[in-house]
């Protein structure tokens, strides 16, 4: 659901690590999508400086490595 992915990044640009583990794990918020600039959660989670929540987002997403270097 949109509204799952804007709070899940809203939360990952806030750095509230907390809220993105419920939308990971309870809402099952993709982690791979792109919002409408192309970015996902993980680029802002590196913008921001959020290392626990890059970490997190890396040990739970599928992908997102090979695409965060592919594009």
């Amino acid at each position: 659901m949109a509204s799952d992915r804007n709070d899940l990044i809203q939360s990952v640009r806030c750095g509230d690590l907390v809220r993105v583990r419920y939308l990971v794990e309870q809402k099952e918020v993709e982690l791979n999508f792109r919002d409408k600039w192309d970015s996902t959660p993980l680029y802002y989670s590196c913008l921001c400086g959020h290392l626990e929540i890059t970490q997190y987002l890396l040990d739970n997403g599928k992908n997102n490595i090979l695409q965060f270097i592919v594009i």
